[in-house]
């Protein structure tokens, strides 16, 4: 099996596509232990004052909410250029667009994956 071309900035691409599916790994993992957690406390609750099913409804309930708060928050931290809707202090809302890499960040003057080969513009070298 053939590896990829080399090219400059190849190595610190692959790093950081590792720490974002590390950091996704680690929040999804939060937000479940979350749900369980506040879910064990309610069922705990239900078993010292005899309120079945309250009180797991209830700490579910939180649970869930915790964990959908901790994933938007993910979300943000792994991509923060597909913010929208940021407040500004004038109280209106500033859309932010989206952030195209440019020839400095990837090493090459493309987006990863979308080579000009793979859309049929090579030159050839005849």
């Amino acid at each position: 099996m053939s590896q990829p071309p080399d090219y400059p900035g190849r190595q610190r691409l692959k790093r950081a596509a590792a720490a974002a599916g590390s950091e996704a790994y680690q929040g999804a993992f939060e937000a479940i232990g979350s749900v369980l957690v506040a879910g064990g406390f309610g069922y705990w609750v239900d078993y010292q004052w005899e309120t079945a099913p309250y009180g797991m409804l209830v700490g579910t309930a939180v649970g869930f909410a915790a964990m959908v708060l901790r994933l938007v928050r993910l979300g943000k931290e792994i991509h923060p250029e597909s913010a929208v809707g940021l407040g500004t202090k004038d109280g209106t809302e500033e859309v932010t667009p989206a952030i195209v890499p440019s020839d400095d960040d990837l090493g090459v003057g493309e987006l990863p994956g979308v080579s000009s080969v793979l859309r049929g513009e090579h030159e050839h070298d005849e």
